[in-house]
């Protein structure tokens, strides 16, 4: 019984550590002509990173294949963005020049997804950081 309950716990403590999500920030001003950069800290190593991008905050669920779900604290309609591969470590970022055209502020919400694959056995996983807020032009 004893050894029932170590595995149990072990299993579960590999899944919850498996389910990290990382942190989302966003640094810089947005302004047009200016640089923004956007990281995602501590995510699932070696995975696919998406930045899912909407005006608004609210609650989006997404069916994956083979009966899973993901659930988004963002409301319709969500651009998604890549922001590349994370590394071993779970990190990635992007940083761009905001154009200098977009002279009209617009205040966005955004949220990474990390979306990994196993093939032995075949298994997709996907899980969210927290919402962050930020302006993009103006």
């Amino acid at each position: 019984m004893r050894s029932l309950f170590l595995a149990t716990a072990l299993l579960l403590a590999g899944v919850s550590q498996a389910q990290s999500c990382g942190t989302l920030a966003v640094t810089g001003s947005g302004a047009h002509g200016t640089q923004l950069t956007i990281a995602v800290t501590g995510a699932t190593a070696n995975s696919f990173a998406i930045l899912a991008v909407a005006e608004n905050t609210g609650t989006t669920t997404i069916n994956l294949p083979m009966s899973g779900t993901l659930t988004l604290g963002l409301a319709s309609p969500i651009i998604p963005l890549p922001l590349g591969r994370t590394d071993a470590s779970g990190n990635a970022s992007v940083s761009f020049n905001v154009p200098a055209r977009l002279t009209t502020a617009h205040n966005v919400n955004g949220q990474a997804v990390t979306v990994s694959f196993t093939f032995h056995p075949f298994a997709l996983s996907a899980c969210t950081s927290n919402v962050a807020a930020f302006a993009i032009g103006g």
